[in-house]
């Protein structure tokens, strides 16, 4: 997923930054189409990438926060080279959302963070009581009711997630709802998009931040071209190698069993023997 020399870096002990790897992968096509909005705007922010290989089987990647509120993003070394490049360049982007918005869930430095915090709070509590967890496992679909951290990524970087919360607020018909809806992606945008980020530049900021907002209300249109029929898709299928695709599947079957082991554990009427 990465090139030689980043690669090198991160195999030896060293930071590289998000900023410089995603402008990388933007320009050589890594990136599905459903994501190269939310990279053109991750390309703007420098966080720190290291590799840790004592990371679990089934964790990717972490936010690590220092004590002076800095994030920094630890991926696992063995992973990235088992799972396929389209695989694992979205559990990326996954990862720098979650630096971002853990950093300003968990240490709130400034009045936009304050608001975003607030925020996806009253969101998450809202989502939570109308989906219940003894209905609606906190597992795939609904992994972003996990907990607050896990819904401000997930609604940021799973359009299949946003669509579910939107339908219903749909379904309520309920105006105060859905204003605070967009009132919730505005505080998004913010922490994404402001003025300390692009200092000079008002106009690629406004830029910036209407297509941010299109991308989170889901108004983001396919794109002719983006729609293959069934023997293009095969060709495409063809071009990743068997065992990448099979690395992909594992691994997201270890991901599940890992949620459900988790949501067994946490159940109130389970006593885990050790």
């Amino acid at each position: 997923m990465f090139d030689d020399e980043t690669s090198l870096k991160l195999n030896t002990g060293g930071t590289v930054y998000t900023n410089d790897i995603i402008i990388d992968m933007i320009d050589n096509n890594i990136f599905d189409e459903d994501l190269m909005e939310i990279a053109r705007i991750l390309s703007i922010h420098n966080i720190g990438v290291k590799y840790n290989s004592k990371l679990g089987n089934t964790v990717f990647g972490e936010t690590v926060i220092d004590n002076n509120g800095k994030a920094t993003i630890e991926l696992n070394p063995i992973l990235i080279q088992k799972l396929s490049t389209r695989y694992a360049s979205r559990a990326f982007i996954h990862e720098i959302v979650h630096a971002i918005t853990d950093n300003a869930l968990f240490s709130p430095s400034n009045l936009y963070e304050r608001s975003f915090q607030e925020s996806n709070k009253k969101i998450y509590n809202i989502f939570n009581r109308l989906f219940p967890e003894e209905l609606y496992t906190r597992i795939d679909d609904m992994y972003g009711l996990k907990n607050e951290a896990e819904f401000a990524s997930e609604f940021i970087t799973n359009r299949d997630f946003r669509s579910i919360l939107y339908k219903k607020a749909q379904e309520l018909d309920n105006k105060r709802f859905n204003s605070i809806l967009r009132n919730f992606v505005n505080k998004i945008s913010k922490i994404f998009i402001n003025k300390s980020i692009l200092k000079s530049n008002i106009e690629k900021l406004n830029d910036y931040e209407k297509s941010f907002n299109d991308l989170l209300l889901n108004k983001t249109p396919i794109k002719n071209g983006q729609v293959i029929d069934n023997i293009d898709l095969w060709k495409a299928v063809a071009t990743y190698s068997n065992n990448k695709l099979s690395e992909d599947s594992i691994f997201d079957n270890f991901k599940t069993l890992s949620r459900q082991i988790d949501n067994i554990k946490s159940a109130p009427y389970v006593h885990i023997v050790p």
